[in-house]
């Protein structure tokens, strides 16, 4: 929502036309992100066991609970990996 607002806010700015600039902001946003995922899902993983963290009152979590979305992570893209193999074997029969 933040990179919507200020794209949008800098293309009124530069005196583009207000409709344009939030659909181009929203589009823009949109596309981005999925490119931005992995970063912010690290940044919130790791913000808890920075210095920063007491003063947003953040405590770091658990390993046991680390391992186990590390394992799911792992079961989802083994899954989605076989099921592409399997859809594309059959595709292409």
């Amino acid at each position: 929502m933040t990179l919507v607002v200020l794209i949008c806010v800098a293309n009124v700015y530069l005196q583009r036309p207000v409709l344009e600039s939030f659909l181009f902001s929203l589009a823009l946003a949109m596309g981005l992100t999925p490119q931005l995922l992995p970063a912010i899902a690290m940044i919130t993983l790791l913000l808890p066991c920075t210095p920063l963290a007491p003063v947003l009152g953040f405590q770091p979590l658990p390993i046991e609970f680390l391992l186990v979305l590390a394992a799911i992570v792992g079961l989802y893209i083994f899954s989605a990996e076989n099921v592409k193999r399997i859809f594309y074997q059959h595709v292409q029969s």
